[in-house]
């Protein structure tokens, strides 16, 4: 049988089958010759450096985390929408943040 009808039967095996081919194929080469390159080496030391020396955070601490990011994206979004409907409530709302704050920094004598 050639290469090329090895390939040609390989999709008509079941999984079982070709699995089996794969294994084989593996016991006759060996194990596989990996070697990490340079950038690989430096990245996996800055991850163990990393884990050593800086906060570590919990899984729980992790979704609490996302989930305060989301809900302030969430109420940002809606101050937008809010802004985009009636663009003189943004007017407003800064007109009398800048008087409040000019009266308190330069008050009248």
């Amino acid at each position: 049988m050639s290469l090329a009808e090895i390939i040609e039967e390989l999709p008509r095996l079941t999984p079982e089958e070709r699995r089996t081919i794969y294994q084989q194929i593996e016991r006759l080469d060996g194990e596989p010759n990996f070697e990490p390159t340079p950038e690989m080496l430096g990245a996996i030391e800055e991850g163990i450096r990393s884990a050593q020396t800086e906060r570590m955070y919990t899984a729980e601490e992790i979704k609490d985390r996302v989930h305060r990011w989301a809900i302030s994206r969430v109420e940002c979004s809606m101050q937008i929408a809010r802004a985009v409907a009636n663009p003189m409530s943004v007017i407003d709302t800064l007109t009398h943040r800048n008087e409040a704050f000019a009266s308190s920094a330069f008050p009248q004598t």
